[in-house]
């Protein structure tokens, strides 16, 4: 029998109230901008998360190993508030095409999580 490697690391998803171990796939580096992608799965599919990476120090002790991936991306759902309603908010609707389908849906924009933009502000 051959031996068996554990290839599980510290993912940290959005919304998430603790870090989870989940096998990361596809891990690209991206050495100018000190970072690594990935992806996960998770029940509603897959995701792109990101950690930290040190291209000087490419190790397998390296410490920026032990660092937790995190949301490459962010899903905001705008809202506004309600005309002579203050205190209540609304979000937009409009029609929007996603692949193949057409509906009238709730208007979202996709932001790069705070941590990933921290980290690029740094380097």
């Amino acid at each position: 029998m051959g031996s068996w490697t554990d290839n599980t690391q510290s993912v940290e998803l959005d919304g998430s109230s603790s870090v989870r171990h989940r096998v990361v796939y596809s891990v690209r580096d991206v050495p100018e901008q000190k970072v690594q992608f990935g992806t996960v799965k998770v029940d509603y599919g897959t995701v792109a998360v990101w950690r930290p990476f040190d291209p000087d120090d490419k190790g397998v002790d390296a410490s920026w190993r032990n660092g937790v991936w995190r949301n490459v991306y962010r899903i905001k759902v705008p809202q506004h508030p309600i005309p002579n309603r203050l205190k209540y908010v609304q979000y937009g609707v409009e029609e929007v095409t996603v692949g193949e389908v057409c509906a009238k849906l709730p208007v979202a924009e996709l932001q790069v999580s705070y941590q990933l933009q921290e980290h690029l502000r740094s380097i």
